[in-house]
């Protein structure tokens, strides 16, 4: 783990991140479809669901197009006990003429963004406004999300240590990227940097492990694979420019109560050649 100034780190993070125009929900998304999804593939139906109204009851981003990812997910996570699939808003059939008649995106979002990220980021941000107007928590994640076996139990737990007014704390993060945090509020913040490669091959023994996690203020992470955000998140700015879903939310830390959970207790194996992030 390395630490690094102030100045320092901020030098570092402009120089990682791009921005674009922020992009906004295209659409209201029928409450009514935030369903279970144990009719639609056979290895789902075993699982035990709970009204999402549980704090921590997940909501599984995926393609319709995509049964196959939703299989390898059961394969990995069937100890989950609460978790329904939000079929993703797809890329590929948005209108992005029409979007931009109506203002929700500039004319240039696809030179910063693929269609891939702009349905991903829309599909999160609907969730988003579904917990505002329930006034519930919503956790996401993503559909090759891994999680270790004791995540609900030290989730709950850690969640009750948050401040009345958090706003979002990260479960899990990409680890081709640095993760920048508070590790000593107010005196100095760190880096902690990570072998995604070696992670890719001993998924198992991070299942298993027993963690201790701790929640530490956000300074900037890449690749949310799972979270859980609060109702009580501040409405959207244009103001706020990005690109992609994790920088959309990284351009924000400063104007939010955000947390990242150290040690993660989801991962990502994030491979990019079975990403529907990066469609074209």
């Amino acid at each position: 783990m390395k630490r690094l100034s102030s100045r320092s780190l901020q030098q570092l993070c402009r120089s990682l991140a791009r921005t674009c125009r922020q992009t906004q929900i295209h659409e209201k998304f029928q409450l009514d479809q935030l369903e279970p999804y144990c009719v639609k593939w056979d290895k789902i139906r075993a699982w035990r669901f709970s009204s999402w109204k549980r704090t921590l009851h997940i909501h599984l981003v995926n393609l319709d197009r995509c049964p196959e990812r939703v299989t390898e997910f059961c394969d990995l996570n069937r100890y989950l006990t609460s978790v329904s699939r939000f079929p993703a808003i797809d890329g590929r059939t948005l209108d992005l003429d029409s979007l931009v008649r109506r203002g929700l995106v500039t004319k240039d979002i696809l030179t910063m963004c693929t269609v891939g990220a702009v349905g991903n980021a829309m599909s999160n941000l609907t969730l988003w406004e579904a917990g505002i107007a329930r006034n519930q928590v919503v956790t996401i994640c993503e559909d090759d999300a891994v999680f270790n076996y004791g995540f609900e139990a030290c989730a709950e737990k850690l969640m009750k240590r948050l401040p009345n007014d958090w706003d979002i704390i990260y479960w899990g993060f990409n680890f081709d990227m640095f993760v920048a945090y508070d590790i000593l509020p107010g005196v100095s913040p760190s880096i902690a940097i990570f072998n995604q490669e070696q992670m890719r091959t001993r998924i198992k023994e991070f299942q298993t492990q027993t963690i201790f996690p701790q929640p530490f203020k956000t300074v900037w992470a890449f690749g949310p694979c799972c979270y859980s955000i609060s109702p009580k998140v501040p409405p959207y700015s244009p103001a706020w420019r990005t690109v992609g879903l994790d920088n959309f939310i990284n351009a924000i830390h400063r104007e939010i109560s955000s947390f990242v959970c150290i040690p993660p207790l989801v991962v990502s194996k994030n491979e990019p050649g079975k990403s529907t992030i990066q469609d074209r």
